[in-house]
């Protein structure tokens, strides 16, 4: 499920990038309330456990990336998607790891640390220590996201800013997220 996960974000970027950050978000709260949806329904319904968590993620990222793939089809769409999108371009291939392997890069050195952390952790502490940290990972995770929630509404405005050339309101959303 990790490709429809890393699909849906991307693509939901783009369409919160070309102008629509509502309709993003809404495609992003409608993932979440049908993951909860079937969670329940696979979980304690159907008794499927762990397993039924995985598959409700999965399913309704895959609604999600369908939801958000549909938009770029729209005749009215900014950005649409044409059948020669779909085939593979070397050149693409390598635009994209070359902006992409340093983030990949930090992600796997973030993971290595975490691994290593939760190794000394269970010697050293025991599953206590483990727990203690996952729960204080978490907060600060969702202290990230707020920042990052703040960051992403903000670009498409600043981009939009930047290329008319409409420098004192830039300044102004910078300010503002910066306050925020």
């Amino acid at each position: 499920g990790m490709f429809l996960v890393t699909l849906t974000y991307n693509l939901t970027g783009l369409i919160r990038a070309s102008g629509y950050p509502m309709k993003a978000m809404w495609i992003m709260i409608g993932g979440a309330v049908a993951n909860i949806f079937l969670d329940f329904l696979l979980i304690s319904v159907w008794n499927m456990g762990v397993v039924g968590a995985a598959w409700g993620t999965t399913i309704s990222m895959a609604l999600t990336a369908f939801v958000s793939i549909l938009h770029f089809v729209q005749p009215k769409s900014f950005i649409r998607f044409h059948k020669h999108v779909w085939e593979p371009k070397l050149y693409i291939f390598r635009n994209i790891l070359a902006i992409g392997i340093s983030p990949f890069s930090m992600n796997v050195a973030a993971f290595a640390v975490v691994a290593v952390l939760n190794r000394q952790l269970a010697f050293y502490g025991g599953d206590n220590a483990v727990a203690v940290y996952g729960v204080v990972n978490s907060a600060a995770g969702l202290i990230l996201m707020m920042f990052l929630g703040v960051c992403q509404g903000m670009q498409p405005i600043a981009g939009y800013n930047f290329g008319a050339g409409l420098n004192d309101r830039l300044k102004e959303v910078y300010m503002l997220t910066m306050k925020v």
